[in-house]
Parts: structure tokens; sequence; C-alpha cells
């Protein structure tokens, strides 16, 4: 048990200090993400994959459009079309409508969706991957930092175009073929 605990505390230390040292050359580079990234960081004598991306490749519960939201609630989260656009709706009520203080109750992190009447625990845990709280964007997403998941609901279950897209953002092609997600819902400067 005493090494299975090192163990946990080894391989946390090590993604934390490969998670630092991405970031540092992210800062010291000057150049934002704009994309979904991968590299190896070489830590202490072990290497690390690291991923990072931006937040708008996520859908933002506080700014996206309730057609989207909508959409996202019907393909991970399993909902009938009237019970996605019912719940759609009322998280654009939570977001819109102004609280105590007198400005609106935005989301503070996904977990604020478990508030919201008719979406329970399993529902939230197939939604919860897809969304954040802290794009600070337009609420449209970013195709080059979404993930698989997020890039289904934009195509409407399309699996097929998914796996096409997410082929070539991780080969690093120009000009993508997003012609199968929906454009409206898309962040054209990532």
């Amino acid at each position: 048990m005493t090494a299975r605990t090192r163990d946990v505390v080894l391989a946390s230390a090590l993604g934390e200090s490969a998670m630092q040292l991405a970031l540092q050359a992210m800062v010291a580079g000057g150049k934002r993400p704009d994309r979904l990234l991968r590299e190896q960081i070489a830590y202490a004598g072990a290497t690390v994959d690291m991923q990072a991306m931006p937040l708008n490749g996520y859908i933002d519960l506080n700014k996206a459009p309730v057609e989207l939201l909508q959409q996202a609630l019907q393909v991970a989260g399993g909902l009938p079309p009237d019970g996605a656009g019912a719940l759609a709706q009322a998280i654009l009520e939570r977001r819109s409508t102004p609280g105590p203080a007198g400005k609106p109750d935005f989301f503070e992190a996904p977990e604020d969706l478990l508030r919201l009447p008719g979406l329970d625990y399993p529902l939230y845990a197939r939604i919860a991957p897809l969304v954040t709280t802290d794009a600070q964007g337009s609420g449209r997403v970013n195709p080059l930092a979404a993930p698989a998941q997020v890039l289904r609901v934009l195509a409407s279950g399309n699996d097929a175009a998914v796996a096409s897209i997410v082929a070539a953002r991780d080969a690093n092609q120009v000009g993508i073929d997003q012609s199968a997600l929906n454009t409206a819902w898309l962040d054209p400067a990532p």
C-alpha cells in the first residue's frame, strides 16, 4: 500500500512539473495556444505526455447560444429534443436572470448545472467534460481546440466527420474541412 501511495504521489508530482514546464515554455515563447497541443516533456528522468488546449474549445455555459446548449444536451446528454430544449432554456434563464446583487447569476463552475431542476447526476456526468465557464470568448467553439466529444456535438453526432477532423488536426494539416460542423457555432478567431 505504501509503494502504491508513493507511485501515485510521484506520478502526480511529475504531471504537475510537466504542466509547469509547458506553461513556462508557452509564456517564454509569447504565443498563446490556438489549438490542441500535444508534447512530451522530459523531467526527472521521466517522459510525460502533456496536452493543453484553449478553453474556447469547450462549450461555454455562460455565453453559448441556446441552440448549441440544446444540441449538447441532445447529442452528448442523450435527451429528447423537447427535454433538451427545456433544459437549455433553464440554463439561459439562470445566466440571464439577475440574482440578489442585481447582476446575472452566471455559472461559476460546471458543477452549478446540478442546481437546475431536471438535471440529475448521470446527465451531468455525460455533459460535464464538454463545458466550461471560463472561456471568456464569444460563446462559440474553436474546432481546432475542441475535444472529440465537443466536435461530435458540433457535427450533430456525425462520428465519421469527427474522426476526419481529429485525424487532420492531429496531423497539423492546414485548411481542415469543417463543412460537417454547424458554422453558426464556430469561432473563426481561435
